[in-house]
């Protein structure tokens, strides 16, 4: 039953990956030579203290770090849309409540979950240690299981304001009847500061062997069986980009319009402060 709730999950929200690489394309072409003049494209002193010399170094430069971004961006919320429907939740944001101008504090998680299929209990000793009032719920006989996911896409790399926000947001949740996790899209383990902020505050404390969760364990913790592999394996199918190809095109582009522009390097860090 485990394997049939990862086939599931992917086969219903494989789409937003699908639609994402459809769009690369267009965020590359979108890429112009008036950003990197006019929209802080390029950053002075690091170009100067670089000694990069030729308009081809400062497009291949800029083309590449606005690419990244743009990338990263736009792939943040491809995964949340992702893991919300592999789990089958809700983002708060869609809820009928946030739409409005008064935000009740559900708004704040990107995914919410009632009951999801193959959610592993924590253990009667974390039950009884946690200091979340919802934790409680898991024990009773007509047990309903409430979460609220707060996700960053990104590396598990978090930072100590980023835990205490998740907290404090976490005891208001926890009042309401939810259990609180963040998850940590990929790599193997979070940061320390992640870890020690979550245990050891004046919020709230809480396990972060239970309610941090990195990479693989987002999917053993909602659906009871690792994803992860058949996930990289059903991407790795999926039509891909030329996206050097795509990049060298538009570097020669910049390259070009910078050319028709300005003389020299100089010229351009003179025009862009």
């Amino acid at each position: 039953m485990s394997e049939d709730y990862c086939n599931q999950c992917i086969n219903r929200s494989i789409k937003h990956f699908e639609e994402f690489i459809k769009s690369i394309k267009e965020l590359i072409t979108k890429i112009s030579v008036d950003d990197l003049i006019h929209k802080g494209g390029l950053n002075p002193y690091m170009t100067a203290l670089l000694r990069i010399e030729s308009l081809r170094e400062v497009a291949a430069l800029f083309v590449y770090k606005r690419f990244e971004r743009s990338l990263g961006t736009s792939f943040g919320t491809v995964i949340e849309k992702f893991l919300t429907d592999c789990l089958s939740g809700v983002r708060g944001k869609d809820l009928n409540e946030c739409k409005g101008r008064r935000r009740e504090w559900i708004c704040w998680w990107d995914i919410i979950l009632h009951n999801p299929p193959g959610f592993q209990l924590p253990t009667k000793q974390h039950i009884s240690n946690c200091t979340c009032e919802a934790c409680q719920l898991l024990t009773s006989e007509k047990r309903e299981v409430k979460v609220v996911l707060s996700v960053k896409s990104g590396p598990a790399d978090v930072n100590k304001d980023i835990v205490m926000e998740f907290i404090r947001n976490a005891k208001t949740a926890c009042k309401n009847g939810y259990i609180p996790y963040l998850g940590l899209t990929y790599g193997k383990t979070a940061f320390q500061i992640a870890v020690t902020t979550m245990r050891d505050n004046s919020v709230l404390q809480l396990d972060p062997s239970e309610h941090l969760l990195v990479g693989r364990a987002l999917f053993r913790k909602f659906l009871g069986v690792d994803c992860y592999d058949s996930l990289i394996s059903r991407l790795r199918n999926i039509g891909g980009v030329d996206i050097f190809s795509l990049i060298e095109k538009k570097i020669e582009l910049i390259e070009h319009e910078l050319g028709k522009r300005y003389k020299n390097i100089d010229d351009i860090l003179r025009d862009i402060s």
